[in-house]
């Protein structure tokens, strides 16, 4: 390199002794926003996925409630288990079909 080059290569940072240190901050200020905004939209999708799933895993309760066999097999767990439930009452909700 040329010395004359090299001098004044060498006056600018002479000069500038906070650059370094303004573009370092700058890259650092850029990359906390960025991190922000990412963990921002992965905290977004994984709300939304906690909500879709919680959504079908109650469709799918609700669903095989509604199928007679999944009643049934509730109704009698009910009654094995309770010690309210009755005979009588076993058999009044089998009779009005609120098997849910």
């Amino acid at each position: 390199m040329h010395p004359s080059r090299l001098s004044s290569d060498h006056w600018f940072w002479r000069k500038a002794p906070w650059l370094p240190a303004i573009v370092f901050l700058l890259g650092l200020a850029l990359s906390g926003a960025a991190a922000l905004v990412r963990q921002i939209d992965i905290d977004r999708d994984a709300e939304n996925e906690f909500q879709l799933s919680t959504l079908r895993l109650s469709n799918e309760i609700n669903r095989r409630f509604g199928v007679p066999i999944y009643g049934l097999n509730g109704l009698k767990s009910i009654y094995a288990v309770s010690t309210w439930a009755t005979h009588v009452d076993c058999v009044v909700a089998l009779v009005a079909g609120s098997l849910r």
